[in-house]
């Protein structure tokens, strides 16, 4: 009997399992929609290019014994490609970098502030002043044939007049050589690089390099923005590295694309954005974000860009919510259009309030079903039998 009664207790459980795969909860749905609004407002709305760009000083100053400061880099003039040219080649035609300039003192250091006219490293000049010497003395030998051969023919006179220009264009080549012994900052600057020491002879490289003038912040903009920008246009340049936003003013487009990379058909463009008063923090190198605006309205009536509905050129709509819930649609005219705002013109006042979209709510119900099951007809009907007999 106990047999029995436990597998019967085993087929309903068995059965209550089919149950529920065969009729299963059952589930209802229901979904609502609401209006997403937003309110007309005053304010500016502008229009903006990004591009990723680098930090520079806007003229590097390379300095040698015996010669005029060159200029390394400079974005004030650059090649077709973009970016910055530079002038690594010497006065070397002045003959000063070809003497020997044992170094005597020098004066700064990587990372100091100079201003113009600081002395920054001198140098024995004994070889310049040598040659200087010999200069003076073929000056002066040149003078005496000029006036001994003053009463002499007109053409014989011309030809001494002339190496006497020459012999003084040398004397003053081979004085300003002198006066190159001692490095001065052109300009007020920053030194960036000092590759010499004291007692040892001058490198025939730079000995020091200056930056000076404003920082800048060049980037590449691409194709589809270059129409929009023009010289003169506000920045902003976010620097990551020394964490500040700095504005700026466009200064310089390279009209003339550079390379966008092997495979790559988008064509970008050298813009430079003159940085206006850069905390120190600032160094050249450091990745900037530009960010220029191309096109700004102030005192606009705007509603976000989202709640237009139409097109340029077959007109916009706005929907508009009343006092009591209902919604009216309104013809407007819009100025500037922007990813984020839109202008209107006409059409709105500011504190309407207007739609921007929709969103939906969707609520969920569980029930099971109703009549049963006939036991009977799951185990072909006439009970249980056949158990412990």
């Amino acid at each position: 009997m106990k047999i029995r009664l436990a597998a019967i207790a085993l087929i309903l459980l068995g059965v209550g399992a089919v149950v529920l795969a065969v009729v299963g909860p059952t589930f209802g749905s229901s979904s609502s929609s609401k209006y997403l609004t937003s309110t007309v407002t005053t304010g500016t709305v502008s229009s903006q290019s990004v591009a990723t760009g680098t930090v520079a000083a806007s003229t590097v100053y390379g300095f040698k014994f015996g010669v005029t400061p060159d200029i390394v880099s400079s974005v004030a003039t650059t090649s077709g490609g973009g970016g910055s040219t530079g002038n690594n080649s010497s006065n070397s035609a002045q003959g000063g970098s070809s003497l020997i300039w044992p170094v005597q003192t020098v004066l700064v250091t990587v990372g100091e502030k100079v201003t113009k006219g600081t002395s920054l490293a001198t140098a024995d000049a004994t070889a310049a002043n040598l040659q200087l010497t010999s200069a003076q003395a073929t000056l002066a030998s040149a003078q005496a044939k000029l006036t001994a051969d003053a009463d002499k023919d007109a053409s014989i006179v011309l030809n001494d007049q002339a190496q006497v220009a020459s012999a003084q264009a040398t004397v003053n080549a081979d004085q300003a050589i002198v006066n190159a012994a001692t490095l001065m900052a052109p300009a007020d600057g920053l030194i960036i690089a000092v590759n010499l020491l004291p007692g040892v002879n001058a490198p025939s490289g730079y000995a020091i390099e200056e930056s000076v003038g404003p920082m800048v912040a060049t980037s590449g903009f691409a194709e589809s923005d270059i129409a929009n920008l023009k010289v003169g246009q506000s920045a902003t340049v976010s620097i990551t590295g020394a964490k500040v936003s700095v504005p700026g003013t466009l200064t310089q487009i390279v009209p003339v694309a550079s390379s966008s990379g092997a495979g790559s058909s988008v064509a970008t463009y050298a813009v430079t954005v003159t940085l206006t008063s850069p905390p120190d923090t600032v160094l050249a190198g450091m990745t900037a974000s530009v960010t220029v605006t191309t096109a700004s309205v102030d005192n606009a009536t705007r509603v976000p860009a989202t709640a237009l509905q139409g097109s340029a050129t077959a007109g916009y709509t706005v929907q508009v919510m009343n006092s009591d819930g209902t919604i009216t649609v309104k013809t407007v005219s819009v100025g500037l259009v922007t990813t984020s705002y839109a202008q209107i013109t006409a059409g709105l006042t500011s504190g309407d309030t207007v739609v921007t979209g929709t969103s939906t709510t969707r609520t969920g119900t569980t029930t099971t079903g109703n009549g049963g099951v006939n036991v009977q007809s799951l185990t072909g009907g006439g009970g249980f039998s056949g158990f412990g007999r």
